[in-house]
């Protein structure tokens, strides 16, 4: 949003979010754990959760990186540079980070499972950290991952690729598409970015297009809320971007399906006119209902839905984005 409309208002408050982010990271450097965001905060008990998540890690570095960029102050970059030593640490030889490590109690338990979501999000956030930091390792980790996705991508027929925890799905693909396009940006190389058109292109082939059928139209097949294709949406506007920057001729088809991804995000807003009938009606408006079986507003699904919204904005013209007839 700040970078839509430049709001002072976002700025005054980025030290406080800063400062709990940090808050949240494990700062012991005699602890195996050191670097290491913890997955939750109990408000209760104000304790941290022993259970710490390489994609919380990556994704908070996402954060720390942004904050670098807008304040200045070292500290995030330093932050996210422990961040990123510690999913390394976290790497097999076969390029997989592991999942998580949580105290059970007694002992340390650490996940083994290929998580799709969690490596492309450490795939993302290591390219964007050796963008920032210019530190080899940064890289080596990177390229682990990044071959490892088009080994998994070769295997599956350059299609669809399927994880250890969910079935063939297009959101974790998505994932795919976005850490191989970071990594190209950060590293260059044409085989990962011809997997990041390719997959985009099957990803957006299995859109609902059948106006008939209102229910479904503009939702990806297989993605069933609204957070999942809010993160499609995001991803395949920055796909167009890139395909843009690249000179390539079939960009349209990204913004198209982006843009019908949020008409559907659109009517399944909370407002004033559907609301009425829950509990806290005015909490509930602006948010995005799940899914049409469970209508409660996740925090991910509003946050997808803002950050869909502010992406595709800067690509349209004046005109009627949805129109209910």
């Amino acid at each position: 949003i700040y970078d839509y409309d430049k709001d002072e208002k976002i700025l005054a408050h980025l030290d406080d979010w800063g400062e709990f982010l940090l808050s949240m990271q494990e700062t012991n450097k005699k602890s195996q754990r050191y670097g290491a965001f913890s997955y939750s905060y109990f408000l209760n008990s104000k304790e941290k959760e022993q259970r710490y998540v390489s994609g919380t890690s990556a994704l908070s570095i996402f954060t720390l990186l942004r904050l670098y960029e807008i304040t200045g102050e070292e500290r995030y970059l330093e932050s996210a540079k422990i961040a990123g030593n510690w999913l390394i640490s976290m790497q097999r030889e076969d390029g997989v980070i592991n999942p998580y490590v949580k105290y059970n109690g007694e002992k340390w338990i650490y996940g083994e499972k290929l998580s799709l979501l969690y490596n492309g999000q450490c795939l993302s956030a290591l390219s964007k950290l050796y963008q920032a930091a210019k530190e080899e390792k940064y890289y080596n980790s990177a390229r682990k991952i990044a071959d490892l996705f088009a080994k998994k991508y070769e295997e599956a027929g350059r299609n669809y690729v399927v994880g250890e925890y969910r079935a063939k799905n297009p959101i974790s693909n998505t994932w795919l598409v976005m850490s191989l396009m970071d990594f190209y940006k950060a590293a260059g190389g044409d085989y990962y970015k011809d997997i990041v058109f390719e997959l985009s292109s099957q990803i957006i082939s299995n859109q609902f297009k059948d106006l008939e059928d209102l229910m479904n139209y503009g939702r990806i097949d297989g993605a069933y809320s609204t957070s999942g294709n809010g993160w499609i949406s995001e991803v395949m506007t920055d796909t167009y971007s890139f395909c843009l920057n690249q000179g390539r001729a079939d960009c349209e088809k990204y913004k198209i399906t982006a843009l019908n991804i949020m008409r559907w995000i659109i009517a399944r807003t909370y407002a004033e006119e559907n609301s009425s009938s829950l509990p806290n009606p005015e909490r509930a408006e602006g948010g995005a209902f799940w899914n049409r079986e469970f209508k409660y507003i996740r925090t991910d699904s509003v946050c997808h839905a803002l950050n869909g919204y502010t992406r595709i904005m800067k690509y349209l013209n004046e005109g009627v984005v949805l129109s209910v007839f």
